[in-house]
């Protein structure tokens, strides 16, 4: 007698099969490891030199280890993103590589970072691979790192002081006049933006570009016997945030 299904039988498994698709459970078991790779990324925006974190969950989804597992971040366009040392620990492509289990979920926080703003907010490709991958089409996510625009400017304003009373505070009459400002920009291209404080002591520097994470300010032209050194690093990106700043000046003799 030959060995088949009846009629019957083939209804039932077809129908059977038919309701797992539609119920969302699989027609049938992957077999194999099986990685998944999902990133994000800080919304930012971010300048040139200042650390990036990104965060990578990779997970083996199949029902066998996933051995020799590497991974990478590569940038597809805009400025080229730089990884820190080690930020990839295990997953070095210059290692052995790491074991997930079956069922294991592991999240990595990278850090990396951007020479410059020029080329735009980079689109970086990150990419799991193992050995015996079962099925790779998930293995990899583009994740967008937002950047300050190239060819940002930012203003820094405020009033320098004399602090002849040495109460640590700005007092009419104490305003310094005629002392020279200045926003050092030492990107290519670029040159530093000066100005002279007025009768009131009042500055303005506008049209600062923006681009590494630290910008300094100082001053030249003081009168005898005061010091402006160079002031605490500030963040430029754009926002104005250094627009109203009290400069006290200490005696030179301390």
């Amino acid at each position: 007698m030959p060995n088949s299904l009846s009629g019957r039988s083939v209804y039932v498994v077809s129908a059977f099969v038919a309701a797992m698709v539609a119920g969302g459970g699989p027609a049938f078991a992957t077999t194999g490891p099986d990685l998944k790779v999902t990133a994000t990324t800080a919304q930012g925006p971010y300048l040139a030199d200042e650390e990036i974190p990104v965060e990578v969950t990779i997970t083996n989804n199949g029902d066998a280890p996933a051995t020799e597992v590497k991974a990478t971040g590569l940038t597809q366009s805009g400025a080229p993103l730089a990884w820190e040392y080690q930020t990839w620990r295990d997953l070095d492509v210059q290692g052995s590589g790491a074991t997930f289990a079956p069922g294991e979920s592991r999240t990595y926080h990278l850090f990396g970072n951007v020479p410059g703003l020029d080329g735009g907010s980079p689109v970086v490709r990150i990419k799991a691979v193992g050995s015996a991958e079962a099925n790779p089409a998930d293995n990899v996510q583009d994740v967008t790192v937002n950047l300050v625009p190239a060819g940002t400017t930012d203003r820094v304003a405020g009033q320098v002081f004399a602090d002849a009373n040495g109460d640590g505070l700005p007092t009419p009459g104490e305003e310094l006049a005629g002392v020279k400002a200045i926003a050092y920009v030492w990107d290519p291209g670029s040159e530093h933006v000066v100005t002279t404080t007025d009768a009131n002591g009042r500055f303005s520097l506008d049209g600062i570009p923006v681009g590494a994470a630290q910008r300094h300010i100082g001053f030249e032209d003081v009168p005898a016997g005061w010091e402006l050194g160079v002031q605490p690093a500030m963040r430029l990106d754009g926002t104005g945030q250094y627009t109203s700043l009290t400069i006290l000046a200490k005696r030179a003799d301390g």
